[in-house]
């Protein structure tokens, strides 16, 4: 098997597990019209990878994993995120001070904003980030604000008590975050404490916030809340998720569709 055919199945195994958690043998084999050792090789390559868990007759998405790495996210729902990316780079403004969150979908914003720099159609605009990936795209376009602390390189961005001194005297007039589950009970929430308590401190530094969120997001709740769902400005989804963020939008909290 080549390397671009074992990843295109690797990210749709992936992507059926975001809906399923959990995925067996005989229905991987359908889903991918494989037989039952491709499957079986393909399981254990992912889990690995720290992709997946392997269970009985199956497999499961590791939910609560802290180690999971920034590079076998990348490519997940990638058509999505550069949809998510472009649509919220639209909502930037001359003159914004901006708080971008780390991820794997907030580079694809980054890619859509240096273009709307570039060409000129924004000015003045002052960028803080905590994630490396973010950095790299923009730092050859525009200044940006690197926010230190303790760096985790699997998942390309920084943390912990530095970088939450480092932000709680600054204000940002919108904050783009990304969350590892949002549900209308359950609101947004993070996979680690770390994360959950610098959003918070930026949560309440900024006047509005916008989450970005592909729709395999919706429903998912992970281990930590940082935030309810009526404190958001505005919340950027692709349109398979329409019919889910339909509830967001009766509570209050515009969808700007993808």
């Amino acid at each position: 098997m080549n390397k671009n055919a074992l990843l295109e199945r690797q990210n749709k195994l992936l992507e059926a597990l975001e809906c399923t958690t959990r995925i067996s043998i005989e229905d991987a084999m359908k889903y991918l019209g494989v037989s039952r050792s491709t499957v079986t090789r393909l399981f254990i390559d992912m889990e690995r990878k720290g992709l997946i868990l392997r269970i009985q007759g199956g497999a499961s998405l590791i939910r609560n994993n802290l180690e999971y790495t920034y590079d076998s996210l990348e490519t997940v729902r990638l058509e999505e995120k550069k949809c998510i990316g472009s649509r919220a780079a639209a909502l930037v403004e001359s003159g914004d001070v901006l708080f971008l969150d780390a991820g794997t979908t907030l580079p694809h914003m980054c890619v859509a904003l240096a273009k709307r720099i570039e060409a000129g159609e924004l000015h003045g605009v002052r960028i803080f980030t905590r994630s490396l990936s973010n950095l790299n795209v923009l730092q050859r376009i525009t200044d940006v604000f690197l926010i230190g602390g303790e760096y985790r390189h699997v998942q390309r961005d920084f943390l912990g008590y530095i970088a939450e001194e480092a932000v709680r005297p600054l204000h940002f007039t919108k904050f783009f975050l990304g969350t590892d589950g949002i549900d209308r009970v359950g609101g947004l929430t993070t996979m680690d404490f770390p994360s959950a308590r610098l959003n918070r401190i930026v949560i309440a530094n900024s006047t509005k916030k916008y989450v970005l969120a592909d729709s395999s997001k919706f429903g998912k709740i992970a281990s930590v809340q940082f935030a309810e769902i009526p404190i958001l400005s505005g919340l950027v989804t692709d349109r398979a998720g329409e019919e889910k963020a339909d509830a967001f939008a009766q509570a209050g909290v515009p969808v700007y569709l993808a």
